[in-house]
């Protein structure tokens, strides 16, 4: 005999890394401000004099999203079948939702496909903060 649960049960991470853990969930809260304030920009400046005589311009980087979101974008490929007509990079990532799901895990759950998605980055991340101040703390006892 199937015994329906009473409640739905919702995907859980696993949790080898406590996401209670206060560190974690400030980490988080970070990577969704650098998200926020940063994004993608491309200019349009004049090509070198050695090209002058086309007169085309050329593509510029101002501002670029933050290396752990460009990393998770490059990892999550879209199975899209027509190609675009630019070639821009087609990914399953979306921003918006990169950004809810961070707000998830700065409240210490993990529960949406973007939070488990999110959630090697942030402990990445955790542990990259960790040693650099630990080796920090290290240096300024001698």
């Amino acid at each position: 005999m199937f015994i329906l649960p009473l409640s739905p049960t919702r995907h859980r991470c696993p949790n080898p890394l406590n996401m209670d853990d206060l560190l974690a969930q400030a980490i988080a809260a970070i990577m969704q401000e650098e998200l926020l304030s940063s994004q993608l920009n491309v200019t349009l400046v004049p090509s070198p004099p050695e090209f002058q005589p086309t007169h085309r311009h050329r593509r510029v980087v101002e501002e670029r999203n933050p290396d752990w979101y460009r990393q998770l974008c490059r990892e999550w490929h879209s199975n899209r079948q027509r190609p675009r007509r630019k070639r821009h990079g087609d990914t399953k990532i979306k921003r918006q939702h990169t950004l809810r799901a961070l707000a998830e895990l700065a409240n210490g759950r993990c529960q949406t496909e973007y939070a488990q998605r999110l959630r090697p980055y942030v402990e990445r991340e955790t542990a990259r903060f960790l040693q650099e101040h630990l080796c920090e703390c290290k240096h300024n006892e001698y």
